[in-house]
């Protein structure tokens, strides 16, 4: 089951991956900063989430 802010992640990241396919010249000033956006959330995520590193695959 995934959470809220994984499902943020997601939101945060589906709108720059279609925006590439799109053929559209002009980008939105808004995705620019997307993938901050995403970022932020992930550590956000691992905050809240008490990462201790055995999410990690070896």
């Amino acid at each position: 089951m995934l959470t809220i802010l994984e499902i943020l992640i997601i939101m945060a990241n589906i709108p720059v991956l279609v925006w590439a396919l799109l053929p559209v010249k002009r980008v939105p000033r808004f995705l620019d900063f997307m993938p901050l956006a995403a970022v932020i959330l992930l550590i956000l995520h691992l905050f809240f989430s008490n990462y201790n590193g055995k999410d990690i695959q070896a």
